[in-house]
């Protein structure tokens, strides 16, 4: 098929990288059907942890995860979790284009990518307005109690510089005004949540598993303070990075009394969490797994039974992760999805986002009736390779599912979902990751591509 010899910036500034064996393409503009890139019989594996050796580097930590794929994704994109030293990725790189740090740095005066952000999710967890970041349902109450703890311990042991114990059994958080959870035995219900989603930059959502025999008790959610349980927003959390995990049956695990009958389909639903960041868990509150990925193209087709299986034989001693991205034209941690965005403050609400935008009534960057994508309505789209370069952010959301361990069902019936976003302009990354970039936007077709922020012909020529 004939392309347009316009090039944008990652072709006209990257090396392709001759491992991944994709013919170069010269234009974004002709991608309506989905392509498979050739794949040589091996490829050397890379990895993408731990996050602090390449911010040591000075290589933006979103773009590690698909220079680790090369840009090939598969199936649902789950892989195992190290959880001792990979479970929150606390970025303390300094703020800031002229100095970086990694967490074995001492603090100096300018500010981390961590304190910034933790200070965002301070202000909107205190915020004596109810803003919605925090939904909560009260039978996840031992499964925050539980957790609290297990978070303390695994910070304090990775990050001791940055998280450190109290006499009264605590922890404080020195670069963030010395914050103190003070004693954990006193934190209970939603207080333990709150203090939980305080300590990191990750959102926390608390997804309960119901099978046959499960004495639930009161079994309707509610937000913090009220809501409807309305299941309406978007989720990019099927487009994954990388290549699926040999996930077989687990029929049973220690920390679980109940053994899966193999005619049992379990039930998972999202219940509790503090999402500051990411997407509006009012939205989703309450909602099953096939819900909540109800706007994902291909979900139904390609992911709903494999990510069920998933979950339903999740053990607590093999936590998983992954990895999803997007393109956006702001620096703002906050998806434009999120009232709460400075953006959306600023117009009035989500709603107003395409009546502020400055685009043709037919240009689809900003129609929502899809899902809410990822585009900023008061920051400018790019037109040309070399706006794209600083205008155009990779957004990359890790995640990760990890099944809380304990003798009872009142808490090992709780799989934590972690969302930790990472974002840096296109521009930064190096050649190899551009070129990993290009071959995923090379794998996606019309549907993926607007998914992603980049249903926009021109953004897209821009870009590759």
């Amino acid at each position: 098929k004939r392309r347009s010899t316009r090039t944008g910036v990652i072709q006209s500034t990257s090396k392709r990288d001759s491992e991944v064996g994709m013919t170069k393409v010269t234009s974004s503009i002709d991608l309506p059907k989905k392509t498979t890139p050739t794949r040589p019989a091996k490829l050397a594996k890379r990895c993408p942890f731990p996050m602090h050796k390449f911010v040591a580097k000075a290589s933006p930590p979103s773009g590690r995860f698909l220079w680790a794929s090369r840009g090939i994704s598969s199936g649902t994109g789950l892989k195992p979790l190290n959880i001792e030293s990979d479970w929150f990725e606390e970025d303390f790189g300094i703020d800031a284009i002229s100095g970086r740090e990694d967490s074995s740095s001492k603090i100096t005066k300018k500010q981390t990518k961590w304190a910034k952000e933790m200070r965002v999710r301070h202000a909107l967890i205190d915020s004596p307005t109810d803003l919605g970041c925090v939904v909560w349902n009260h039978t996840a109450a031992p499964a925050a109690e539980a957790l609290l703890p297990k978070m303390c311990d695994w910070l304090v042991k990775r990050y001791p510089t940055k998280y450190v114990r109290t006499l009264d059994g605590g922890v404080k958080l020195p670069e963030l005004n010395n914050y103190k959870t003070g004693p954990l035995t006193t934190l209970k219900g939603l207080d333990a949540l709150k203090t939980c989603a305080k300590l990191v930059q990750e959102d926390l959502c608390f997804v309960r598993e119901t099978i046959a025999g499960d004495d639930d008790g009161a079994d309707v959610g509610c937000d913090a303070s009220s809501g409807d349980g309305r299941i309406t927003g978007d989720d990019r959390s099927g487009d994954t990075i990388g290549e699926d995990t040999d996930s077989g049956v687990a029929t049973e695990d220690s920390s679980r009394h109940t053994t899966l009958n193999p005619d049992t389909v379990p039930k998972h639903t999202f219940e509790a969490g503090v999402v500051c960041f990411s997407f509006d868990p009012r939205q989703r509150h309450g909602a099953t797994l096939a819900e909540l990925h109800a706007p994902v193209p291909g979900y139904e087709e390609k992911m709903k039974s494999a990510v069920g299986k998933v979950f339903a034989n999740l053990t607590t001693k093999k936590p998983l992760w992954r990895a999803n991205w997007a393109l956006q034209n702001n620096n703002q941690v906050i998806s434009t999805a999120l009232e709460w965005h400075p953006s959306n403050l600023a117009i009035g609400g989500v709603a107003m986002r395409k009546t502020f935008a400055n685009v043709s009534d037919d240009d689809d960057a900003f129609a929502d009736q899809h899902h809410v994508g990822f585009q900023d309505p008061l920051s400018e789209l790019p037109k040309t390779k070399r706006e794209a370069g600083h205008m155009m952010h990779l957004r990359v959301e890790y995640e990760t599912v990890f099944r809380l361990p304990g003798p009872e069902r009142a808490v090992s019936r709780w799989i934590l979902f972690t969302v930790k976003t990472h974002l840096d302009p296109i521009s930064e990354l190096d050649d190899d990751t551009k070129g990993s970039l290009l071959t995923a936007i090379n794998e996606s077709d019309e549907h993926e591509l607007s998914y992603k922020s980049l249903g926009n012909t021109t953004v897209l020529g821009s870009v590759v």
